[in-house]
């Protein structure tokens, strides 16, 4: 944010001052403008031209990671420091440009060497009014401000420029997330199959699975946070037996009382390997989910039949559990859609190729 630099050092110096120790009418006195710390009272340093203190404790400089409080100073945490926690002298050469100054970004990257950001590297533009070479500027903090009428620098125009946008990187679909804001897709949601978040996307609405990437399946409604009900994509987990947690909320019993996770589907691509796809009974409408196919079975004994779907011949002496179908985009990979006709009704199942 731009702001004006005088206003804030002026307030620290009036809050430092009236925190202390010393007499009223000294905590109110005039504003001690600096050249180094030397020129400062022992309990305060130079910031920008004024006498302060910029911090007490490390604490105060925000992030201790970064930062530490030297001097009443804010001072990069990676600078080296010895026992006593005094700055040491810095070899220059170890992070100079190739013409011998220092790089920055801000004024607080050259604090350490009493200078300040000028054009990208460490530097002064004077150190004394004169080596501004103009009777009316005046130096203050190391940079060259035209005086006011009272002879002060004037600094209203002195601004810092506005931090660089932080660049944030997104995670594709399927990453490992924490929060939405993570997620190219801005959805992060939790995937029973890792048992871990994991980034995704929104998609059409229920049953729109076409919409998401691989196998994944479209699920919902999911509430937002403004209470907006969404759809969106999920891992595919049909074949799962974990019936208590499934992804897409829909599951399969056989005979034999064994449960599975299916999903919704549009055609078999949606299926894992050794699934087709094939109309149950949900809430009573006729839906299309992955079925398991390819396990033996016994027609006469339905009661004890491991099928989810039918169980249909394979052969003229083997039957199977299988699903009824209208193409072959029903039908199971390595298997067809194969149809005969039973007391001239045309039948058509899925059977091996």
């Amino acid at each position: 944010m731009l702001r004006p630099l005088l206003l804030p050092l002026f307030a620290a110096t009036w809050l430092v001052a009236c925190g202390g120790s010393g007499d009223a009418s000294d905590a109110a006195g005039e504003v001690r403008f600096c050249m180094s710390p030397g020129d400062c009272a022992a309990d305060e340093t130079c910031l920008k031209g004024v006498c302060g203190r910029e911090c007490l404790w490390d604490e105060d400089c925000g992030d201790v990671n970064a930062f530490v409080c030297l001097h009443y100073r804010c001072n990069p945490a990676s600078l080296p420091y010895d026992d006593v926690r005094e700055a040491t002298a810095l070899d220059v050469q170890d992070v100079a440009s190739p013409d011998g100054s220092i790089a920055c970004d801000k004024d607080l990257d050259c604090k350490p060497y009493d200078q300040v950001c000028l054009n990208g590297h460490c530097d002064k533009e004077c150190d004394e009014d004169v080596d501004c070479g103009d009777p009316s500027k005046t130096c203050y903090a190391h940079r060259c401000f035209a005086k006011t009428p009272d002879g002060a620098p004037d600094a209203s125009d002195a601004v810092e420029p506005d931090p660089e946008p932080e660049v944030v990187q997104t995670k594709p679909y399927g990453s490992i997330c924490s929060a939405g804001s993570e997620c190219e897709g801005e959805w992060c949601v939790q995937n029973l199959i890792l048992n871990q978040k994991t980034c995704t996307q929104l998609c059409g609405g229920d049953g729109d699975s076409a919409s998401c990437p691989g196998k994944d399946v479209c699920v919902g409604p999911i509430q937002d946070q403004e209470g907006v009900n969404r759809f969106v994509c999920v891992a595919n987990d049909a074949g799962s037996q974990n019936c208590n947690a499934c992804m897409s909320g829909v599951s399969l019993t056989n005979p034999q009382g064994k449960c599975l996770c299916t999903v919704k589907c549009p055609d078999v691509s949606k299926c894992p390997l050794n699934m087709s796809c094939a109309p149950v009974s949900l809430g009573g409408v006729a839906t299309p989910v992955c079925v398991p196919v390819g396990q033996p079975c016994d027609p006469s004994q339905p009661n004890t039949s491991p099928c989810y779907g039918a169980c249909l011949p394979r052969d003229a002496s083997a039957y199977f559990c299988t699903t009824p179908c209208d193409d072959a985009g029903d039908c199971a990979i390595g298997t067809v859609c194969h149809g005969e006709t039973v007391e001239g009704v045309l039948v058509q199942w899925c059977i091996a190729q």
